[in-house]
């Protein structure tokens, strides 16, 4: 299944701001990514069209929020 991904401005700049603070950051996103385009419906459905995901991050979990072609968001 082919994915498209957007990400807003501000999902960026936080994603710069937490690669910082958790080494691993980048390569733990990427691996979201690469399991996203896999499997697009992952995660806990709030309806609506919008999933929640949860990535770990060095023994931290962050929640991304993704929704059929709106940006991802982001939320730690």
């Amino acid at each position: 299944m082919k994915v498209k991904i957007y990400t807003e401005k501000e999902f960026e700049r936080q994603l710069r701001k937490l690669s910082k603070k958790y080494r691993s950051m980048l390569d733990d996103y990427d691996a979201f990514l690469t399991g996203l385009e896999q499997d697009p419906f992952q995660g806990t459905s709030l309806g609506k069209g919008v999933r929640k995901v949860r990535v770990v991050v060095q023994g931290s979990s962050l929640i991304i929020f993704t929704k059929k072609e709106i940006p991802l968001s982001l939320i730690y």
